[in-house]
């Protein structure tokens, strides 16, 4: 079973753009991954162009086969499978994207230079001091 979570960016319009995830949504594996390769506004938003995702990966890929993919590219439902209807969301304001966006396991936005992290609580907190906490936990 799949720990979904979504992704989002917020523009430099106030916009928020946002894709889903289904695969290794939780913090150590997709927020590890954000955190130590996706930190570039460029970057990030092309990844928004992919559309949903079924599995984030450290570089964006070419067109692969969705079947047998390369470990380390994002596999994307679109681009990957062919599917329709996987466009990123797009909300008019932060607050539009926190109180309409289909909100997930866990929840990434990049805002303003940094990841921020929410499960279904929809308390944002640092992705940066969440791994830390996590780092720390694992050594007790």
């Amino acid at each position: 079973m799949g720990t979904h979570s979504t992704i989002a960016i917020e523009l430099s319009n106030g916009q928020v753009k946002q894709i889903n995830c289904h695969w290794d949504g939780y913090i150590e594996h997709n927020g590890r991954l954000l955190n130590d390769h996706w930190v570039d506004y460029e970057k990030i938003s092309k990844l928004m162009e992919l559309g949903d995702l079924s599995k984030l990966g450290r570089e964006l890929g070419i067109k692969q086969n969705f079947n047998h993919p390369n470990e380390s590219w994002c596999l994307a439902y679109g681009r990957d499978r062919g599917e329709n209807l996987t466009s990123a969301n797009t909300f008019q304001s932060f607050d539009q994207y926190v109180h309409n966006a289909n909100f997930q396991e866990y929840n990434y936005v990049f805002v303003k230079g940094q990841w921020l992290v929410a499960t279904f609580d929809m308390k944002f907190r640092s992705l940066k001091d969440m791994l830390e906490i996590i780092a720390v936990e694992s050594l007790k």
